[in-house]
């Protein structure tokens, strides 16, 4: 014998029905914002480049630590892409997988801000 409610889907495993739209969204927003910046970033090494003697050894170190953490900051926006659409994946909660989503770009924006002061900052003038 069987009742109404052991036929009912349970709700733990119902997903929001667009709930794909926001990984989807950060993909396309992330991945080309990540690209653009990682190739201007790589760009902005000849800021400096009528610098000499101590302004280009200063700029030289400046630019090596903002460069290697700005592309570690680009992993971990790959990272927060990517678990947005796991999480997705899971069936979890749709809010985390939004949550993860919408950290993907703002940690790119966030990164490429911080550099760009730095390296501007380091250069000459």
């Amino acid at each position: 014998m069987t009742t109404d409610t052991d036929t009912a889907p349970s709700t733990a495993n119902v997903r929001a029905p667009y709930s794909w739209v926001a990984p989807l969204i950060s993909t396309v927003v992330t991945v080309p914002g990540g690209l653009l910046a990682f190739f201007f970033a790589g760009l902005s090494a000849m800021i400096c480049d009528p610098c000499n003697g101590a302004q280009a050894s200063q700029f030289d170190r400046t630019f090596g630590i903002a460069f290697s953490v700005f592309s570690l900051v680009l992993l971990v926006a790959l990272g927060l892409l990517i678990t947005s659409w796991v999480q997705l994946s899971l069936g979890s909660n749709a809010a985390r997988s939004i949550g993860f989503a919408a950290a993907a770009p703002a940690c790119v924006l966030v990164g490429s801000l911080v550099f760009f002061g730095v390296v501007s900052a380091a250069g000459p003038g």
